[in-house]
């Protein structure tokens, strides 16, 4: 009987164990270390004024749409990105090529950039495939 309850008692403990998921925050909010496909897929910024998305490839390549919504003009930019000593590089291919670093962090579906003046840019993941549609899905 004394055998039956010691082990019972050492398999109530190791189910308990097998059992047990550990919880942690830390993967939630990446700071720049999670890798590049972290931001793979399209990013809507809701502004009422210039509303913003890109779309980052798994090649490396990206597209970034904007709108002023006031005037109705629209841009295009096209180029490519990469992770460079924990921040985002995007190098943009308009008149001239130009690159730019931001500070990123990706928790859940928030990508948020932090340009060298500190600014905070909120992204939305989205199923949208531009910026139009985006708008179109918001009836603005």
């Amino acid at each position: 009987m004394k055998r039956l309850i010691q082990f019972m008692g050492v398999s109530a403990i190791l189910w308990t164990l097998l059992t047990i998921t550990a919880c942690s925050s830390d993967d939630d909010d990446r700071k720049g270390n999670g890798g590049a496909s972290d931001i793979v897929g399209n990013w809507f910024l809701y502004d009422e004024v210039e509303p913003e998305f890109y779309s980052f490839k798994k090649n490396g390549s990206f597209v970034w749409e904007i709108c002023d919504i006031k005037y109705d003009e629209w841009d295009e930019e096209s180029g490519k990105y990469w992770l460079e000593d924990g921040e985002l590089a995007v190098q943009y291919y308009g008149n001239k090529i130009e690159t730019v670093y931001y500070e990123y962090t990706v928790k859940g579906n928030i990508l948020t950039l932090f340009n060298e003046k500190g600014t905070r840019l909120r992204y939305q993941y989205t199923d949208c495939k531009s910026l139009e549609e985006c708008l179109n899905e918001m009836d603005y």
